[in-house]
């Protein structure tokens, strides 16, 4: 559901004590005039996929990013939650690249 007039500025993280003053401005900038002041996509709403309402989801994932943030980021290391959430659309089913080396769990759905 998208609601009119409605803004939000939450889930940076800790990004968001750093950005809280310019995106405060923009935010304020983007309710005045009605439109975005810059492109804002990193941090739009709309960038998620709609399992990312989902509540059991959100707690794991939430769970699994918590005790991840301080870890070092390995290039493409990917959460191991929310498998088999999305689908590819030609296959019907949940596709499955190999494996990165440095991280033995770590998979990824592939989406067209």
């Amino acid at each position: 559901m998208q609601l009119t007039n409605y803004f939000v500025a939450a889930g940076l993280n800790s990004i968001g004590i750093s950005s809280s003053g310019g995106l405060g401005r923009a935010l304020a900038q983007w309710v005045v005039s009605g439109h975005e002041p810059m492109d804002m996509w990193s941090v739009d709403m709309q960038r998620f996929s709609p399992h990312a309402g989902n509540p059991q989801f959100l707690l794991e994932r939430v769970s699994e990013a918590v005790e991840t943030h301080y870890m070092m980021p390995y290039p493409q290391k990917e959460f191991n939650t929310g498998r088999g959430l999305r689908w590819a659309a030609v296959t019907a089913k949940p596709v499955m690249p190999p494996t990165h080396p440095s991280s033995p769990q770590s998979s990824i759905l592939t989406i067209l």
